[in-house]
């Protein structure tokens, strides 16, 4: 079951996740031994400074690898597919500069949800020890001021004074929450120390999205020794506090997922410019939440509404060309279809995308839906089957692709029900989101039917979750339909 804490600090952010898996985790075999786990926790840390919890491994010598892990963390090569090592610094720099191409954005265009740091490669699916991080999202927010009553800065106040903050949010595919969480946030909040440097905003919020948080077995005598300190985590104090740090629904079906969403954005959503404004007028401006987090229990059921703006044509047709691709295993370059003008697909970018050959040196395109598959086939409890659809160049361009990267992974609570969890840096709530979470849902039966599975349940954080200026009107509609007249009635 998908869930979300709150922490003013990192050590507590440490203390509360450790805390969550002891309590609430299942215990389950691995490759390195035996451990206990929870899915897609989202951990949310207000006021993110560089810090060492006590109890954790690092406590006792803050080594370079606790202060600065991004340049100390190895990333192995894929022999005869990427055979160089690489540190997460490298990946963030090379062969593109993310991080700088990143900072001159959102100097420019502070409202931009297009700073995204692709970590993840194709060919990490390949590798016996991918990294953990996939993919960062950076999102620049008005910073809140102390209102009439006194409260603090990063509570909910009076906007306007021009001052920014960087709030930064990492997709990990799988954390060891005893040795490494601290450690990942260490390095979230280095990174978010640097684009504050470049750029004069001030510090916001970090958050780790970590799909699969788990602990060793080995380590549980110290983690409940770690746990036993943990007091009540904060909470986000309103519903507009909850859309500057992070909100959870939960929810039976897509439709219902769906009305949730709608309604938290329109009611609730922060007001902001958007980059489309310059090209769409009544797209300039947009509310949205920032890191929404939907758990949808049953997706395979009752999937469509009958008042979203999809029919059910369009909705199988994009689920199989723009998602899936084909039902190939494995696919080869003609059985992904591209339309005139199209640069990509979510499913060439899962499959064959042929830029991969010359933007990374690489032999040939890697279909990382068909090597996730083999590798569930073969241990349904694995951690590795991740699907990069980010790519670096993504930052260069205008319309860089929203979702970000998906993993495969069994059920905590039923093995045999196979979950889907997606990282998004941007969402069209009204316009895309219900289309985008059915072509997901297929995607994910696909895989369940090929890999051995009963059924499927499906997460999805959204980084940026918006309805546009446009829209504003057929969502209102939708959420308070009009009553017919007593004359309509009788008639």
């Amino acid at each position: 079951m998908a869930s979300l804490i709150y922490a003013e600090s990192i050590p507590e952010a440490y203390v509360l996740a450790n805390k969550e898996v002891l309590e609430q985790g299942v215990d389950a075999a691995s490759e390195r031994g035996a451990v206990r786990f929870v899915d897609d926790l989202l951990v949310v840390v207000k006021r993110p400074e560089v810090a060492i919890a006590e109890g954790s491994p690092h406590a006792s010598h803050f080594s370079i690898f606790a202060e600065t892990p991004n340049e100390v963390w190895r990333i192995s090569g894929v022999p005869g597919v990427f055979e160089r090592d690489e540190t997460y610094a490298d990946r963030f720099r090379v062969p593109l500069d993310q991080i700088s191409e990143g900072v001159e954005l959102i100097r420019r265009k502070p409202h931009s949800r297009r700073f995204c740091i692709s970590v993840a490669r194709p060919w990490d699916v390949l590798s016996r020890t991918p990294p953990s991080l996939m993919e960062v999202y950076v999102q620049v927010l008005d910073a809140a001021e102390p209102d009439a009553a006194g409260r603090n800065a990063g509570e909910v106040g009076r906007r306007g004074s021009g001052r920014k903050e960087v709030h930064v949010t990492g997709f990990f595919r799988s954390v060891d929450v005893f040795n490494y969480l601290n450690l990942n946030l260490n390095g979230l909040c280095e990174l978010q120390k640097l684009v504050c440097e470049e750029t004069g905003y001030e510090r916001g919020s970090v958050a780790a999205f970590l799909v699969n948080a788990h602990f060793y077995l080995r380590n549980e005598r110290q983690v409940e020794e770690v746990a036993s300190s943990a007091e009540a985590g904060g909470d986000a104090t309103s519903e507009a506090e909850t859309v500057r740090l992070g909100g959870l629904i939960r929810a039976g079906h897509l439709p219902e997922g769906w009305h949730e969403t709608l309604a938290l954005v329109y009611h609730h959503g922060l007001l902001a410019e958007t980059e489309w404004g310059e090209v769409f007028e009544r797209k300039r401006r947009a509310k949205f939440a920032h890191r929404l987090l939907l758990e949808v229990e049953r997706p395979s059921e009752d999937m469509e509404d009958e008042k979203a703006p999809f029919t059910r044509k369009y909705l199988e047709e994009y689920a199989l060309r723009y998602v899936l691709g084909t039902t190939n295993l494995p696919a080869s370059p003609p059985d992904i279809v591209y339309e005139e003008g199209e640069a990509y697909t979510y499913a060439s970018r899962a499959r064959c995308e042929p830029a991969d050959v010359t933007f990374f040196g690489l032999k040939r395109p890697i279909d990382q839906l068909y090597h996730a598959v083999e590798l569930l086939k073969k241990n349904k409890m694995t951690r590795r089957a991740a699907v990069v659809i980010s790519r670096p160049w993504d930052i260069l361009s205008g319309d860089p692709a929203c979702l970000r990267g998906y993993v495969f992974h069994a059920d905590a609570q039923d093995p045999e029900i196979l979950r889907i969890t997606l990282f998004m840096r941007s969402n069209d709530a009204y316009g895309a989101t219900l289309a985008n979470q059915f072509a997901f849902t297929r995607l994910a039966e696909f895989v369940a039917a090929k890999a051995g599975f009963k059924a499927v349940k499906l997460t999805l954080l959204a980084t940026n979750m918006h309805i546009y200026e446009d829209s504003f009107g057929f969502v209102e509609g939708l959420l308070k339909p009009k009553m017919p007249s007593f004359g309509e009635l009788l008639g």
